[in-house]
């Protein structure tokens, strides 16, 4: 978070690209946000948009997860045409990814009745 924006700019990067790279290597938000933020404002704008994307997708990118172990991994290979029932996905999902959605639609639904 300090040092890849000091890197960036060492190295001619452009605050589109740098913040890219920024989005999608920085662990948290609001640090993804800080680093963009000390690149420029062009690589705030994609280093929050990077990072949103992945915050988005984590939530399908675990469902697929947990359905290919259940069906493939953890069955050896073998009768890889068997259907996974939604309990046994249910039991392999991060329950995480629940809070999480709950999480930003309160956020969302809060943000929208907020009067400026």
């Amino acid at each position: 978070m300090v040092f890849e924006p000091v890197i960036l700019k060492a190295l001619g990067v452009s605050q589109l690209i740098g913040g890219a790279l920024i989005g999608g290597t920085v662990d948290s938000t609001g640090a993804v946000t800080v680093a963009g933020t000390a690149l420029g404002p062009e690589a705030q704008k994609a280093a929050v948009l990077v990072k949103s994307i992945q915050n988005i997708l984590i939530g399908f990118i675990a469902f697929f997860v947990a359905l290919f172990f259940a069906k493939y991994v953890d069955n050896n290979g073998e009768n890889a045409e068997r259907k996974v029932g939604a309990s046994e996905i249910w039991l392999r999902l991060p329950k995480f990814i629940i809070g999480f959605f709950a999480a930003s639609l309160g956020s969302n639904t809060l943000h929208l009745f907020k009067t400026y």
